[in-house]
């Protein structure tokens, strides 16, 4: 069921920052973000930006076709991978090394890949393949998807009918007739741009609304929308527009901290409209120590179900992560791997700080 929203909508607007990273990169084919690090993903190169400078810089081995953050197949936190034009594997390591993991995953010619939490999908030349922890698959032949999207626990299929959505805890499957351009997952709710709207889930029907030749990506609960020149943010039922400068024919990516990359062939620029609660005192104390420890289940649609990829989410629930880091000890769990440095810095930042509304 396909339902419209009415009119165009009148969003209002908001103050945003733009920060562009150091690379000069060319097209740009995918973006990824493991700790401090964002690696950028052109046709020839993978740039690691760190504080404020490129970091390493490697030479694609055949070419990448795309890019993406997975869960780490040894437990450990999140991995940047790069899928290469001869359809291998490639983990991106932050000192701009190399590591092949194909036959880690027993695939062959990959040509796109999705990733939210422990749920990674696979687009394959006879169908898809898509696991939940690096190790047990799901296998299905059919055409090769247009795109990939994934959640927790959720796959849709961008094909010629439309828009396939797989429940994988249910074991169930739904079909959407739509000629869409492009998907996402928001807040485990699918979202989808045709050419003249952009649609989001909710319950059995998608909700329509008039943004026309529109890109989207999804950080989270929050899609990104860019259309007409105009760079747009939906937070729930909330539409705001970002008071930037968007560059011309820039490409859309969601960071996984909430935020977009606007790409350009030259140029990546993050966009954030969260300065109220940007924290570089928890992007550098906690969020490389989050990435190690807690990313397997706390990135959106992560294993726990509660989203602790962002400063704000830290702020709005600091209360109880002080408890339980540094009172009961009960998080993270018994067995996770905190180190006393890792712990001394989240104590450093749970005591300097105090809780306060994430918006």
């Amino acid at each position: 069921m396909l339902a419209a929203c009415g009119g165009a909508p009148k969003p209002a607007a908001v103050p945003a920052v733009a920060t562009k990273l150091p690379a000069e990169v060319g097209e740009v084919v995918g973006i990824a973000e493991v700790g401090d690090a964002t690696i950028v993903l052109d046709h020839t190169r993978a740039f690691v930006v760190r504080g404020g400078a490129v970091a390493a810089q490697v030479e694609a081995p055949h070419g990448w076709r795309g890019g993406a953050t997975v869960a780490a197949l040894d437990g450990e936190g999140a991995w940047a991978v790069g899928v290469a034009d001869d359809g291998r594997l490639y983990r991106i390591t932050l000192a701009g090394d190399l590591e092949d993991i194909t036959d880690r995953y027993k695939l062959a010619d990959v040509r796109a890949l999705a990733a939210a939490g422990s749920t990674t999908a696979f687009a394959l030349p006879d169908g898809v393949a898509v696991t939940g922890d690096g190790v047990h698959e799901l296998r299905a032949k059919l055409a090769t998807p247009a795109a990939l999207a994934a959640s927790k626990g959720r796959v849709a299929l961008l094909g010629t009918k439309g828009v396939d959505v797989w429940d994988l805890g249910k074991g169930e499957s739904r079909t959407y007739p739509m000629s869409a351009r492009a998907i996402a997952f928001v807040g485990g709710r699918l979202a989808a741009a045709t050419r003249d709207d952009v649609y989001v889930e909710d319950g059995d029907a998608l909700h329509a609304m008039p943004f026309a030749g529109a890109q989207i990506a999804a950080a989270g609960t929050r899609l990104w929308i860019l259309a007409s020149g105009a760079l747009y943010a939906l937070d729930g039922t909330s539409l705001r527009r970002a008071e930037i400068d968007v560059p011309h024919g820039a490409r859309l990516f969601a960071s996984t901290g909430g935020d977009a990359w606007l790409a350009t062939h030259g140029a990546v620029t993050r966009a954030s409209i969260d300065t109220a609660t940007d924290d570089p005192t928890w992007r550098a104390q906690v969020q490389p120590v989050f990435t190690r420890v807690c990313a397997h289940c706390h990135l959106p649609g992560g294993s726990a179900g509660i989203d602790l990829s962002t400063a704000a989410s830290w702020h709005a629930d600091h209360d109880e992560l002080a408890r339980r880091v540094l009172v009961t000890g009960t998080m993270p769990p018994a067995g996770t791997d905190l180190s006393p440095a890792d712990k001394d810095a989240l104590r450093a930042w749970l005591t300097s700080t105090s809780s306060r509304t994430s918006r």
